[in-house]
């Protein structure tokens, strides 16, 4: 498996965004949410767009994001998975 492979089967252990591409709305499913302690979602040059803290809930819907491509930044305890999404309405 390479380096991309192990991120992905990580991330996919940490949590579910989907679905991606999407119309701007999306859910993020968090499978311990204990180790999670907030959602970014980044626009494209680096400006944060939205913060969720995670207060040890494991479903979030985000909304309201226009089009366009994003990195989604789940912040653990010790660190941070990044992956990215679209928003195509």
């Amino acid at each position: 498996m390479n380096r991309e492979g192990i991120f992905l089967t990580y991330l996919q252990h940490l949590a579910l965004v989907y679905p991606n591409p999407n119309i701007g709305t999306f859910n993020v499913s968090l499978t311990d949410p204990s180790t999670v302690s907030s959602i970014e979602i980044y626009s494209s040059t680096g400006q944060l767009v939205r913060g969720i803290s995670t207060n040890g809930k494991t479903e979030f819907t985000v909304s309201g994001i226009a089009n366009g491509y994003y990195n989604l930044s789940i912040v653990g305890t010790n660190e941070r998975l990044v992956t990215p999404i679209v928003v195509s309405k």
